[in-house]
């Protein structure tokens, strides 16, 4: 690595020059000062060390990128295969190993988002089931309800006629009791064996309805 750089420093110095050579701007000149010259010379020697400890620095890092790069050759003999002359380099190594690993990050997220995708695709589709069965429900119940009233108001007819019924037929026994309690006893015996042979049967029979149930109101409600 040094063999680059074995020019000596005194190369910028009076004693290099030949016997012939002159610094342009040297003391001997009369146009320059020698304080000038003397910071020139002093410039020039700073900048090349600068740049000789500069080029020694590249030197040591390209080393040690070439001693990464045979560690790399060994652990992948793919890459000795192609040899120097295809570009591999660590930085083309390390940007695949990057995009490697950003490409099995991604595919992971990607199989995430579907898998919470697919998830709530189930949700969406349970939910419209249960929202239709509710809808269902709601008509059937609006239906028994309908169904109801309308049995309720055959059920207060119904019972308005069987009242009506009896109160005529309560009416109209209290009128028949009534005439024969003012009839003769003869007249009397010949009107109820006229109800006799009219009712075809052996004795006075008044027609009824049948009872209503226990507790079952007469009157209809309001």
């Amino acid at each position: 690595m040094e063999s680059m750089f074995e020019d000596d420093i005194s190369i910028l110095t009076q004693e290099a020059l030949g016997p012939s050579e002159v610094w342009l701007d040297g003391p001997g000149d009369p146009s320059l000062g020698g304080d000038m010259c003397s910071a020139s010379h002093f410039a020039l020697i700073t900048a090349y060390g600068d740049i000789k400890e500069r080029l020694g620095g590249l030197e040591r890092e390209n080393a040690t990128l070439r001693r990464r790069l045979k560690v790399y050759e060994i652990k992948y003999p793919l890459i000795s295969d192609f040899g120097e002359e295809h570009g591999f380099s660590l930085y083309e190594i390390k940007d695949g190993s990057l995009l490697e690993v950003e490409k099995v990050s991604l595919q992971q997220r990607l199989n995430q988002f579907q898998h919470e995708l697919q998830k709530n695709k189930e949700q969406e589709e349970q939910l419209g089931e249960m929202i239709q069965a509710y809808e269902k429900l709601c008509v059937e119940k609006s239906d028994l309800e309908t169904e109801l009233r309308e049995m309720r108001a055959l059920v207060e007819t119904h019972l308005r006629q069987i009242c009506g019924l009896e109160q005529q037929l309560r009416q109209q026994q209290g009128l028949r009791d009534a005439a024969f309690s003012n009839l003769s006893p003869r007249r009397a015996r010949a009107v109820l064996a006229v109800h006799q042979l009219a009712d075809g049967d052996g004795g006075l029979r008044h027609p009824q309805l049948p009872p209503l149930p226990a507790g079952f109101p007469c009157r209809v409600p309001g």
